[in-house]
């Protein structure tokens, strides 16, 4: 996920990481925290579900 958390490596490192993630996922695209707040959105607002586990990942599980 593109996040603050990265914040602390150099740029061109971060990037260079980035890269590499992107090219390794189905989804072609490094995950941004909207992607998770979306998610999250979807769980608030759902009335029917209950005890749901929703995968964030861009595909990294069926890798």
């Amino acid at each position: 996920m593109r996040t603050a958390l990265w914040d602390n490596m150099a740029e061109n490192d971060r990037e260079a990481l980035y890269r590499e993630v992107r090219s390794a996922l189905p989804v072609g695209r490094v995950g941004e925290a909207s992607d998770i707040a979306e998610a999250y959105l979807y769980l608030m607002r759902e009335a029917f579900s209950t005890g749901q586990v929703i995968a964030v990942d861009g595909g990294t599980m069926l890798m």
